[in-house]
C-alpha cells in the first residue's frame, strides 16, 4: 500500500507543478545583502544566452534554465543567507553524498567544489575575514545547478542510449525541474523531492538493495575465484579443496546456507551443494544441472566488481522507461530470452523467446499493439530475400514452389507476380536484386499462426514460428530482429480477451481455414523490448545475463566518460 500511496503521490506531484504559472515567485527569497545578489546576477549577465558559466572549474550545466530562475526571483538566493548555508543546503549535499545508492557518483554534482568552498568559508570566518560574498554566491549556483542535474539523472539517466545505440529508442520521462525545484524549496523537503524522481517501479529498488549487497561483499574482501578446470567437473561425491573454495563462494551470494559452511563435510559436494549450484546456474540463466562445468565455472569466476558494473548499468537503464508501462503490458527482456505478460503486477502469461542474431540484433523499444495477424502472410524482407533465400533458390528454383514462395517484380503496390522459372536466377546479384517475396500462409509460413504487430521504424513484431526445437536451446539468438514467440496462441486468446466472439475455438477454426485474417485489439496493449542483464526476482534472488549484443559494454564506456 505504501507504494502505491508514493506511485500515486509523484503523478499527482510532478503533474500539478505544471499548473502554477507563477511558480517562480512562490518560493519565499533568502534575505541577502545586495552585494551577494549582484554578484549571481554578474554571473550570467557576462555570458550570453546559451554560453557557458563556470564557477572556478567547475561548469554550470543548466545555465539559461537558471538565469530564468534567478531573473524571476530578483537574484535572491534559496540556500543560503548572509552568514552561510541554510539547513536546506545541508539536506540537498546529504542527498548528493548517497548518490551512489542509485548507481550515480556524487562527484558528478559538484560535491567536492561545494566542500571546497565551505572549507573556504570556514577558515576566513575563523581569521575574521567576514566579506565572503563571492564564496556564497558561488555555492548558491552550485547548489541550484547540483539539483537540477541530480534531479536529472534521476528522472531520465546519465545517458541518452539513442546517442551511443542506434537501435535502441527510449520514451524517458519528462517534466519541469524548475517547477520541480520551486517546490521543493517552498515544501523544504529536498531528498523526498528527489525520491520522488526516481524510477516508481519495485524492481528498480530491488536492484538497489542488490547493488549494495554486492558491495558489502567488496567491502569485505570480493569472492574467491575457482581454479582453471582443465576439464574437470565439480559434482556430487567429489572430495576436494575446491569444493571448500565452491561453498564459500555459493554463501557469500545467498545460494547455500550459511549453517552449510561445516568443518567437517567443507571438502565434499553432497546434494546440498548440488542443490546450491542449481540455484546460482538459474540466477545466471545456464543449463540446470548442479554440476560445476566449464560455463558454471567460467560464471562463478567473474569478480564481484563486475557484477557491480553490471548492476550499475541496468539501474541506468530503468531511469529510460516511462513512469508507466501500462496495464497490462508485455515486457520481453531480450537477453533473457523471454517474454512476460504483466496485469496489475502478477505475470499472467509467460513464454520462451528467439531473439536476433548478434549481425541482426533486435531493437530495444516500446510501443502499442493495436492489432494481429492470424494466418499472416510474410513479406520477406530484402535483406533475408538475397543473403538466405537467393543462394537456396540458385541450386533450385523448386526451393521457391516448395516453400510457397511467390516472386512479385517490386515492392511498389502495382506490382506483378513473375513466374520464377522464366527468372535467370543465376544472374541475379545483391546489387541486382529488385524482386519481393511473399510467403503464403500454411504449414510453411516462418511467421507460423499468429503476427502481433506494434508498427514501428524497425519493421519489428513478435511472431509464430514453425522451429519449436529451438526454443530448447539456453541461447535463442537466431531470428534476424523479430521476436518468435513459444506460447502465442496463448498470448493471442489473451490479448483477445475484450474482443467480442473471438475464443479459442474461432481462433483455431480461423488457423485451420488459412485465410489471413486481421484482428483490431479491443485493448491496445504496451509492449516493451529491453535488454536487461541484471535483475532481482520476487525471492530477491540477483540475476545476471550475458551481455549477447554487447550493449552493456557500450553503455559502461558512455558512463566513464560523462
Amino acid at each position: 500500500m505504501k507504494k502505491l500511496l508514493g506511485l500515486t503521490y509523484i503523478v499527482m506531484f510532478i503533474g500539478g507543478l505544471f499548473l502554477a504559472d507563477t511558480f517562480l515567485s512562490e518560493a519565499k527569497p533568502a534575505d541577502l545583502p545586495e552585494q551577494i545578489r549582484q554578484i549571481i546576477e554578474e554571473r550570467f549577465s557576462d555570458y550570453p544566452q546559451g554560453g557557458i558559466v563556470t564557477v572556478g572549474k567547475e561548469r554550470i550545466h543548466f545555465t539559461d534554465q537558471l538565469r530564468q530562475f534567478y531573473d524571476a526571483r530578483h537574484f535572491n538566493g534559496i540556500w543560503i543567507h548572509k552568514k552561510g548555508l541554510l539547513p536546506i543546503a545541508d539536506e540537498l549535499m546529504s542527498s548528493i553524498d548517497a548518490a551512489s545508492i542509485e548507481g550515480l557518483k556524487p562527484s558528478d554534482y559538484h560535491i567536492n567544489k561545494i566542500r571546497t568552498l565551505l572549507m573556504m568559508l570556514t577558515k576566513r570566518k575563523a581569521f575574521r575575514k567576514l566579506n565572503d560574498s563571492a564564496i556564497l554566491a558561488d555555492l548558491e549556483l552550485l547548489l541550484s545547478d547540483a539539483f537540477l542535474l541530480y534531479g536529472t539523472h534521476l528522472l531520465s539517466g546519465r545517458v541518452n542510449p539513442e546517442t551511443i545505440d542506434p537501435e535502441w529508442i527510449t520514451n524517458r520521462r519528462d517534466t519541469d525541474l524548475l517547477k520541480i525545484l520551486n517546490q521543493a524549496i517552498i515544501t523544504k523537503q529536498i531528498t523526498d523531492t528527489l525520491n520522488f524522481l526516481l524510477p516508481p517501479q519495485v524492481e528498480y529498488f530491488r536492484l538497489k538493495k542488490a547493488l549494495q549487497k554486492y558491495r558489502s561483499i567488496v567491502e569485505a574482501g570480493g569472492w574467491p575465484s575457482l581454479p582453471e578446470a582443465n576439464g574437470t567437473v565439480l559434482k556430487i561425491g567429489t572430495k576436494s579443496s575446491e569444493v571448500a573454495t565452491l561453498r564459500h563462494r555459493l554463501v557469500l551470494t545467498g545460494d547455500l546456507p550459511g549453517n552449510k559452511l561445516n568443518p567437517e563435510g567443507r571438502l565434499l559436494f553432497d546434494e546440498d551443494l548440488a542443490a546450491a549450484v542449481s540455484r546460482f546456474q538459474i540466477r545466471q540463466g545456464l543449463p540446470v544441472n548442479g554440476l560445476v562445468d566449464q560455463n558454471t565455472r567460467e560464471a562463478l569466476n567473474i569478480p564481484v566488481k563486475e557484477r557491480i558494473t553490471q548492476l550499475i548499468i541496468n539501474l541506468e537503464r530503468w531511469r529510460w522507461l516511462p513512469q508507466d508501462l501500462g496495464n497490462p503490458h508485455i515486457l520481453v527482456n531480450i537477453p533473457n530470452f523471454e517474454l512476460n505478460l504483466v496485469k496489475d503486477s502478477t505475470t499472467v502469461l509467460n513464454s520462451r523467446v528467439i531473439v536476433g542474431k548478434s549481425y541482426r540484433k533486435t531493437p530495444v523499444f516500446s510501443n502499442m499493439m493495436t492489432f494481429l495477424i492470424v494466418n499472416p502472410f510474410w513479406y520477406i524482407p530484402a535483406n533475408i530475400a538475397i543473403d538466405d533465400i537467393l543462394p537456396l533458390v540458385k541450386k533450385n528454383t523448386a526451393y521457391l514452389k516448395k516453400r510457397q514462395i511467390r516472386v512479385y517484380n517490386s515492392w511498389k503496390e502495382n506490382d506483378i507476380e513473375l513466374d520464377p522459372h522464366a527468372i535467370n536466377w543465376k544472374s541475379i546479384t545483391e546489387d541486382n536484386f529488385q524482386f519481393l517475396f511473399v510467403q503464403d500462409p500454411g504449414p510453411y509460413n516462418a511467421l507460423g499462426a499468429f503476427k502481433f504487430m506494434f508498427p514501428n521504424s524497425f519493421d519489428v513484431y513478435l511472431h509464430d514460428t514453425l522451429n519449436k526445437e529451438l526454443f530448447q536451446e539456453s541461447s535463442r539468438e537466431f531470428s534476424s530482429g523479430c521476436i518468435r514467440v513459444e506460447n502465442s496462441f496463448e498470448l493471442a486468446v489473451y490479448l483477445l480477451k475484450d474482443n467480442k466472439n473471438w475464443d479459442r475455438n474461432r481462433l483455431k477454426e480461423t488457423i485451420a481455414a488459412r485465410t489471413p485474417t486481421r484482428i483490431d485489439l479491443a485493448r491496445p496493449t504496451a509492449v516493451h523490448l529491453l535488454y536487461w542483464t541484471a535483475w532481482v526476482d520476487n525471492q530477491n534472488g540477483v540475476h545476471f545475463r550475458k551481455d549477447i549484443y554487447q550493449r552493456d559494454l557500450l553503455l559502461a564506456k558512455a558512463l566513464s566518460e560523462n
